[in-house]
């Protein structure tokens, strides 16, 4: 899973409580529904894995703001610890 996924799993799971599914309180339900909505924004096919091509860094993503699908990947910087 590529790691900017992995992160939006999180986010939506545990820190967006507010805005990600508010109604659901099943920590179990939160990561499945938190993992099938960071999947979407590369799944083209819909078959709920992100194959070599549509996971591909130059592939063209709609869904992400740089237009490929570099948003899906975390930068190397962001594993720096900060002092």
């Amino acid at each position: 899973m590529p790691s900017g996924i992995a992160h939006e799993v999180f986010l939506n799971a545990f820190e967006r409580l507010a805005s990600f599914e508010p109604w659901e309180h099943n920590l179990t339900r939160r990561l499945l529904d938190g993992y099938k909505a960071a999947i979407a924004t590369v799944d083209t096919n819909g078959d709920g894995i992100i194959s070599a091509a549509e996971g591909d860094v130059d592939t063209a993503n709609s869904n992400c703001p740089t237009g490929d699908n570099s948003c899906i990947f975390l930068s190397p910087r962001s594993f720096i610890a900060s002092p």
